[in-house]
């Protein structure tokens, strides 16, 4: 216990004195890594191991490959288009969001594909409609959250097949479906929750001209996004209609999206749609040391075995009806500053078969609190999703005060889903 409350008031420690004083969160937290390293006597731990390099990578790349059609102004274009489409009718914008998000994530996107390609696309359309743009974050974040549970999605298949790894294996298929149920529901009532919250009913018609037509180089810009997206998730949509082709199984397995974002980067800059250095000079370079710097603290959580030990203290000693949503809060409180699908899935899935024969509670129910859990504080700053969003809003007033909404709304999520898990125990 003691070791947790170490390493928990670290990370209030780097979120207090980075905001208080302004200096990046992600500086402290690495400052705070090493002299927890020291004070923990962990002479055998290489901290620069501790690098999410693979994050890294992800947010930077992405970066690069729409940061083309951001300068020549083709994600602007097409959030006007959008816009001008629903002048008349702004209130259904959030709900077109909503939707579109839900779509890529379904259909094999999963929740860092979809996120990737609405992320941008609304950033500009709250600029431009007078959108709150937390409205547009929990917009993409209950759609993706709820629609990446489906089972030929990135994470529906990953909770297939780590069920398929344990007692309850011939059931996997039908447990992926409830659990894509479960979260589905959950995620949509939050969303129409915060649409009334945030008055996205009340958005006031827009007197616009047309937009005008796009010119070639954001015609190309957008082709290249487009083709980059469809090449992604076209394994995962065909894998529908061959489910036992090799052949797709293999390319589901191999193609990456972050490493996607690179070659079609390397495309753009062969079509000459952007200059170097305008390209380098918009990667969010300071969200890149925030998200880096506060992973290293996770991981040193991690390599300590801070978070097992965390997640076994509580679901060894909680009553069997509220099982589920201790399970769900543990997933929530770990996704809010690791990854999700990396590092919570693998650490409390292998607890629900041992917690269900022994509480007599239905897997599925169980199985869906984790995936929930994980999705429900994906928009937290300091995990991808809020780091991808906050990657995106070029306006430093919006952006800190979106930073600081996107500490504290996630916790307002995690009351929700506990009492959301214990309903459904009650109605199983």
């Amino acid at each position: 216990m003691n070791e947790i409350l170490f390493f928990v008031l670290a990370f209030v420690i780097a979120i207090f004195v980075g905001t208080k004083w302004k200096i990046n969160v992600g500086i402290i937290a690495i400052a705070l890594t090493y002299i927890a390293s020291l004070l923990r006597d962990l002479d055998n731990l290489n901290l620069f191991t501790l690098w999410p390099s693979q994050l890294f990578v992800m947010i930077f790349a992405v970066s690069v490959f729409y940061s083309f059609a951001s300068i020549n102004g083709a994600m602007e274009k097409l959030a006007l288009q959008i816009i001008y489409r629903f002048r008349n009718a702004p209130k259904l914008l959030p709900l077109a969001i909503y939707a579109i998000t839900a779509v890529i994530a379904g259909s094999g996107g999963g929740p860092y594909v979809s996120t990737i390609v609405m992320t941008p696309i609304t950033v500009n359309i709250a600029a431009m409609s007078n959108m709150n743009p937390l409205l547009g974050v929990i917009a993409i974040v209950t759609a993706s959250g709820g629609a990446s549970l489906f089972p030929i999605s990135l994470v529906g298949t990953l909770i297939r097949g780590l069920i398929e790894q344990t007692i309850f294996s011939d059931m996997a298929g039908v447990l992926g479906q409830r659990v894509f149920v479960y979260g589905f529901a959950f995620h949509t009532l939050l969303f129409l929750l915060f649409y009334f919250v945030l008055k996205g009913y009340r958005l006031a018609p827009l007197a616009m001209q047309k937009p005008e037509p796009f010119n070639k180089k954001q015609k190309m810009s957008l082709l290249v996004i487009a083709l980059t997206v469809i090449l992604y998730v076209l394994p995962s949509v065909l894998g529908l209609l061959l489910p036992n082709s090799p052949l797709l199984a293999l390319l589901k397995a191999r193609f990456n999206f972050t490493f996607f974002a690179v070659l079609a980067a390397v495309v753009c800059f062969f079509l000459g749609l952007g200059d170097e250095k305008e390209v380098f000079a918009w990667i969010p370079w300071k969200t890149l040391v925030l998200i880096s710097g506060v992973g290293m603290l996770v991981g040193l959580a991690q390599a300590t075995g801070m978070m097992t030990r965390l997640a076994g203290l509580i679901s060894a000693n909680v009553p069997a009806p509220f099982i589920g949503s201790a399970l769900a809060a543990v997933g929530g409180i770990m996704s809010y500053v690791a990854d999700g699908v990396g590092v919570v899935f693998p650490t409390l899935f292998p607890l629900v078969p041992d917690l269900s024969t022994q509480a007599g509670v239905t897997p599925s129910l169980l199985y869906a609190a984790v995936s929930i859990g994980v999705s429900t504080t994906t928009m937290s700053p300091f995990s991808t999703g809020g780091a991808m969003f906050l990657s995106f809003v070029q306006d430093e007033t919006v952006r800190n005060k979106l930073f600081l909404q996107l500490i504290i709304v996630p916790f307002v999520f995690l009351l929700a889903l506990p009492v959301w898990i214990y309903i459904s125990y009650l109605l199983t």
